[in-house]
């Protein structure tokens, strides 16, 4: 039991004391021995675009006025009218207010009855010419001369790849203490 103890004890101080170790990250520049050229291969997607006309129907609405003729109406008022003056009047002008009720129910009805009037929609299709595109895309292949910078630092070797020849390359360090 007390080994037990001991052991937890120094376990205790060993974790106590990395707690209070301090530690940072500094940045050192470390001067560039080496340059290769090199060439770095990448792909590009380039968008293009392909265009092409196509008939396409076009319908269209409008309405038209329509005036219908209906034969009967005149024919009807002409005998109610006729039927009407005869109701009127005797002898010659029982004649004569059959014959005026006659053309005034005939003219009344041809003018109310006698012409039908609406609208009425018609449907015309016809076809247009459209610009249909579609984008598609192409693999390009992109060459880039790209310099391989070579430092040694504690006797490591770093290499650092960039677009441009380089004098000095950023190395961090940790700093312990």
């Amino acid at each position: 039991m007390k080994k037990i103890k001991n052991i937890l004890l120094v376990l205790a101080i060993v974790a106590s004391s990395g707690a209070y170790a301090k530690s940072y990250v500094k940045t050192k520049y470390v001067k560039v021995t080496k340059h290769y050229k090199s060439y770095k291969t990448t792909y590009k997607e380039v968008p293009y675009q392909s265009c092409h006309y196509e008939s396409v129907p076009v319908t269209r609405t409008t309405y038209v006025d329509v005036y219908e003729k209906n034969p009967a109406a005149p024919l009807l008022g002409t005998v109610a009218g006729g039927v009407i003056g005869h109701r009127f009047g005797g002898g010659r002008g029982r004649d004569l207010a059959t014959v005026v009720g006659a053309i005034a129910g005939g003219a009344l009805a041809n003018k109310q009855y006698g012409t039908k009037h609406y609208r009425k929609p018609v449907t015309t299709t016809s076809y247009e010419q459209r610009r249909v595109c579609s984008t598609y895309y192409r693999t390009k292949k992109v060459r880039r001369k790209v310099w391989k910078n070579v430092a040694y630092y504690h006797g490591r070797k770093i290499v650092k790849v960039s677009r441009h020849y380089l004098k000095r390359i950023p190395v961090r360090v940790r700093v312990s203490y």
